[in-house]
């Protein structure tokens, strides 16, 4: 079996008596099949024949040899038949399940660190939901809301809420749809005096102006209208009207109860009211009735109940509102214990 040994050139012991003597140094170029100079770092192979090659660099020697790359590198990654390295991704494990699934358990509440302090209340301790309008503090102010506040908590949108605080159309508007604070009146008709109404007629105003408008009675005070102003006038058109009265006398003595005077009505209107004047401080009754124009026996009042006058001068019957019409009759009857009254009038108003 050959063998191949690697070593450096550094000389070579002769032979004795090659080369100038046995045992003695022999030099390179004595030696056969060898290169005729010495080249540091490079190795000779020797084999069991005696030939000697001259190899370049150790690379040279390392690919003669059939070594591996990492004689010369030392790299581990020049190894052959490496392992597989652990990536220590968990895709990377084998024989694991494809879904990690804990076991059930539980943790304190200490145990989560952003739960707030709501996770450890009770429910008690809040209102339920929907609770707000029945809730105590809108009362006495404990939460922040007053029995004011709460009813506009259940208004459903804006106009709601408006109505609620009783505010008009002009909470909505601009500030350009009103004149400013300085705005100046000018006026129109009578400058010297616009509030000095003449021929029925007076000034208001508006944004910017005075506007002549039509009065109502109400508003004349005083002054002289022209005839052409004034309207064509019947019964129908004047509310107010005294209506068919009555007039008692005893003749120097007490009126006694019991005196009944009717008196026909001549136009239609409502009866609002029935008034009294005694000719001296006393007490008196008077019952009125109404009777239908059709009702000709007198057979069915209509009773409008009784004015009374309690140690006074005067007594009236108010909030009748009782239809008449002409032709109908209106009955008035002395009634009570009556004191003093001697004379008596009773008139009424349509």
């Amino acid at each position: 079996m050959s063998e191949t040994i690697i070593i450096p050139f550094v000389g070579v012991q002769g032979p004795a008596g090659a080369g100038g003597g046995g045992g003695g140094a022999a030099a390179f170029t004595e030696l056969t099949d060898t290169p005729s100079s010495y080249t540091a770092n490079v190795f000779l192979v020797t084999n069991p024949a005696g030939t000697a090659i001259e190899l370049a660099d150790a690379a040279a020697a390392i690919t003669l040899l059939g070594l591996a790359p990492v004689a010369a590198s030392g790299d581990y990654n020049d190894l052959l038949n490496l392992p597989t390295l652990f990536s220590g991704a968990w895709v990377d494990l084998t024989g694991v399940p494809a879904t990690f699934a804990p076991s059930a358990h539980s943790h304190a509440l200490s145990d989560i660190t952003d739960a707030g302090t709501a996770a450890g209340s009770d429910t008690g301790d809040f209102e339920p939901a929907g609770a707000i309008v029945a809730h105590a503090g809108q009362a006495d102010g404990v939460h922040g809301i007053s029995a004011f506040g709460a009813t506009l908590i259940d208004d459903t949108d804006a106009l709601t809420a408006r109505a609620t605080l009783g505010l008009g159309s002009a909470a909505t508007s601009n500030s350009s749809d009103f004149a400013s604070a300085s705005h100046a009146l000018q006026l129109h008709g009578d400058v010297a005096n616009p509030l000095n109404p003449s021929n029925g007629q007076g000034f208001m105003f508006s944004v910017d102006e005075w506007v002549a408008r039509d009065l109502v009675a109400g508003d004349i005070k005083s002054g002289t209208f022209s005839e052409a102003r004034i309207p064509s006038l019947d019964a129908s058109k004047i509310s107010g009207k005294q209506g068919p009265g009555a007039a008692f006398d005893g003749g120097g003595a007490t009126i006694t109860s019991g005196v009944v005077v009717r008196s026909p009505v001549t136009e239609t209107g409502t009866l609002t009211a029935c008034y009294a004047d005694a000719d001296q401080i006393g007490s008196i009754g008077i019952i009125v009735r109404h009777y239908a124009a059709a009702d000709t026996a007198f057979a069915s009042p209509t009773a409008l109940g009784t004015l009374s006058i309690a140690s006074a001068l005067k007594g009236s019957l108010t909030g009748l509102n009782q239809a008449v019409a002409a032709g109908d009759t209106l009955e008035f009857e002395t009634a009570g214990t009556i004191i003093n009254t001697e004379r008596l009038a009773v008139r009424s108003r349509i």
